[in-house]
């Protein structure tokens, strides 16, 4: 299960019943998507980049995307945790400034792909058996996010052999309740 939230977060919940569930963030969901849209975007009359469709203008900077990738977070072992306090406006400027300057399109096609990747690395991170279908099922607003979930599922497609990418709606749970219905049971 991933919830691209602000932040994104995965629970494994693993088949094999001698392996153990494990939750924790994965690193950014819409969060730096959302506020860099804001930025460069003050008079849309929404707060998010619908569809990914201003993020889709741009290209993938290589450069800018190894570098956010390089942050000692994604280093860390599950489980961890992480939110906005961390991966906000101020730390992405401070990746800027290290010399990946690009158009504001062109950074948000690389958040939209450093998002993707930091989800799909941390689903690899859990031995997926190449002889059983891995069911990955998406919550979320970042579930609305077209460019977002393409890209997951093209990044999948290339690692992994057999899985489904659904939504939690396949399972009769809305994937923009799923975290509020958590917290109300917990």
């Amino acid at each position: 299960m991933v919830n691209i939230g602000g932040i994104a977060n995965l629970t494994y919940l693993p088949a094999d019943k001698h392996r153990h569930v494990i939750g924790y963030d994965t690193g950014p969901g819409n969060a730096l998507l959302d506020d860099w849209f804001q930025l460069h975007q003050p008079n849309c009359d929404r707060q998010y980049d619908k569809n990914g469709e201003w993020g889709s203008t741009g290209k993938v900077s290589e450069s800018l995307l190894t570098q956010l990738l390089s942050d000692a977070y994604f280093h860390l072992a599950p489980p961890k945790s992480t939110g906005r306090e961390y991966f906000n406006l101020c730390w992405l400027q401070s990746q800027l400034k290290k010399g990946n300057s690009c158009s504001p399109q062109d950074t948000q096609a690389t958040l939209v792909a450093f998002t993707a990747l930091t989800i799909v690395n941390a689903i690899l991170q859990h031995g997926l058996d190449k002889n059983i279908t891995t069911k990955i099922y998406l919550c979320g607003g970042g579930v609305h996010n077209k460019s977002l979930k393409a890209l997951i599922n093209q990044t999948l497609k290339k690692r992994v052999a057999n899985y489904e990418l659904l939504l939690t709606n396949h399972k009769d749970i809305d994937s923009d309740q799923l975290e509020a219905i958590a917290f109300a049971w917990l």
